[in-house]
């Protein structure tokens, strides 16, 4: 029983000094945890292993296993990691009203939209100059400096398009969270601090820099993602990227599945 008091009162007191730090410090506690449970999950093979394997005993194909395994099994997992950093930033900065502290107080459809319609138009320029004549020569670059890139997913066998749509449908709340804290709680927070041209970018470095998986295209995630950061410091409110953002991924995992 003393004990169990002790440890109690040693867990209180470490988190009272926590929230008393600096917000400089949340940060860094809370996005060192997030990256280094990535990297466990994206980097580690044991996950990918274990859903392959998972899927494989089900009687699919290894490239339909793989495909299953990123949308289900990975993707799940860093959702998790997510929503559960998101209660630790709770935790330590004890808002009044936690919807404000992460820019969630009203929807913005409109911003949506307007978002939406600024990915459409990126999409189509990388698809007629960017990536080959931009990108890729970068990343090139990058690799030559030892950046690693994670390799490309194969499209799976035609015959499971539904069952793979199914997947693509279920996993799509997992950017939202990711948008909360990258955006509506880093950004926001960095912007009150030190201004708004510092609070996107940071945030927006942070979030890329989070990406561990794949440093060589650190350039083209940090370009075309700028937008999403500049709509919410011009809306005020984070809904727009969180809608826009899994839906974009979502246009481009179906463009694989349907350009088999």
């Amino acid at each position: 029983m003393i004990k169990t008091e002790i440890k109690l009162e040693i867990n209180t007191t470490i988190l009272d000094w926590l929230r008393a730090s600096p917000f400089w410090v949340h940060v860094a506690i809370t996005w060192s945890l997030l990256t280094l449970f990535m990297l466990v999950v994206r980097v580690a093979p044991w996950l990918r292993s274990a859903g392959q394997s998972f899927y494989s005993g089900l009687g699919l194909p290894s490239s339909e296993a793989r495909f299953l395994t990123e949308f289900t099994f990975v993707a799940w997992a860093a959702g998790l990691g997510l929503v559960l950093n998101l209660w630790l930033v709770v935790r330590l900065e004890q808002p009044t009203d936690w919807k404000a502290l992460f820019l969630l107080q009203r929807t913005d459809w409109r911003g949506f939209l307007i978002l939406f319609g600024i990915q459409i138009m990126i999409f189509g320029l990388e698809m007629t100059f960017l990536q080959k004549g931009l990108w890729k020569p970068i990343q090139d670059w990058l690799i030559g400096l030892g950046a690693w890139t994670e390799p490309g997913l194969l499209a799976p066998p035609r015959e499971y398009l539904w069952l793979n749509l199914i997947a693509l449908t279920l996993m799509s709340w997992v950017e939202m969270p990711e948008e909360i804290y990258f955006r509506g709680y880093l950004q926001s927070q960095i912007t009150k601090r030190i201004g708004a041209f510092w609070g996107i970018v940071l945030s927006n470095l942070l979030w890329d820099l989070w990406h561990v998986w794949n440093p060589a295209m650190f350039v083209r995630r940090f370009v075309i993602n700028l937008p999403l950061g500049i709509l919410v410091h011009l809306r005020g409110r984070v809904w727009g990227p969180m809608i826009a953002h899994p839906l974009g991924n979502r246009l481009n995992a179906l463009l694989l599945l349907l350009g088999q």
